[in-house]
């Protein structure tokens, strides 16, 4: 049954399903049934597809928003403490930075001395 590649049915295969729909002594269905019903299928999936869309993009603002106010209430929480360890680590940083250039600088000096 299957076709080039490509190709799920082969012309002939499709021919022979085409006239079991509408032939027999119950037929299924018209051409132009057939077609409606291609048109209708394609019009369901198309909404389906905008609606799927969409509520992923709502999920994804909710959980923002929630995120977000999970974080604004973790920060609010913590925020005396949160100062003091800012305070703390700013200065530790400071400290830090400063032996870093005090040893650069005299690096510096050493190898210009030296040179």
């Amino acid at each position: 049954m299957r076709g080039p590649p490509g190709r799920l049915w082969r012309r002939d295969d499709l021919e022979q399903l085409a006239a079991h729909l509408r032939g027999g002594p119950q037929p299924l269905g018209t051409r132009g049934d057939l077609i409606e019903l291609h048109k209708r299928i394609t019009g369901m999936f198309a909404t389906l597809n905008d609606g799927l869309g969409e509520m992923y993009t709502q999920k994804a603002e909710a959980d923002r928003k929630a995120l977000s106010a999970r974080m604004d209430a973790l920060e609010g929480r913590g925020e005396p403490d949160g100062r003091r360890a800012a305070h703390r680590t700013g200065a530790v940083l400071r400290d830090s930075f400063a032996k870093v250039l005090a040893k650069d600088t005299a690096a510096r000096r050493r190898s210009r001395g030296s040179g």
